[in-house]
């Protein structure tokens, strides 16, 4: 048990891992692996991020954001909607029973979603015909941040933090 310890403290953590502590973390590493094989991310997402916010995987974890909105422009026009981002599940794309409504040709039926757990927000695309992007780049399934860029054909969905509960 010791020797696993070691080889989870992910380079130079000082910190003892023991008990409940060390099970935890066993845990969650287990449901990473896991998740992984099975191809199944959004767990494996949320036990990374827990090790992110541990410091195991990084030195420091930026602010978590608080009631996370979401500002949503049409490229080219001065009109902006912000939506307050719903715990759970929050579908998005051209048909009007989404969550977050985008009527454009460029978009899908049901572009994507973005899940909300707590505090922390992801984004993952639907197999969506044209994409999604962030910050400029393509991509499937991302952890997003306060001044993230989102953009869904000609819209632009920026993610900010929204008034502390």
């Amino acid at each position: 048990m010791e020797a696993l310890a070691q080889n989870l403290s992910c380079g130079g953590s000082d910190q003892k891992w023991s008990g409940p502590l060390l099970l935890l973390k066993i845990f969650l590493l287990t449901i990473v692996v896991f998740d992984l094989l099975v191809n199944n991310y959004d767990c494996c997402i949320v036990c990374l991020v827990a090790f992110y916010r541990s410091g195991e995987i990084a030195g420091h974890w930026e602010a978590e954001m608080h009631n996370p909105e979401i500002q949503i422009k049409r490229k080219g026009s001065s009109e902006v909607h912000l939506i307050a981002l719903e715990q759970g599940l929050n579908t998005f794309g051209r048909e009007p029973g989404n969550a977050i409504n985008l009527p454009s040709p460029f978009v899908s039926r049901v572009h994507g979603v973005i899940k909300r757990w707590s505090n922390l927000v992801s984004l993952k695309d639907n197999d969506s015909t044209n994409g999604i992007r962030v910050n400029g780049i393509p991509v499937r399934h991302k952890i997003l941040f306060t001044g993230d860029v989102v953009e869904v054909g000609p819209f632009e969905i920026i993610v900010k933090q929204g008034s502390v509960e």
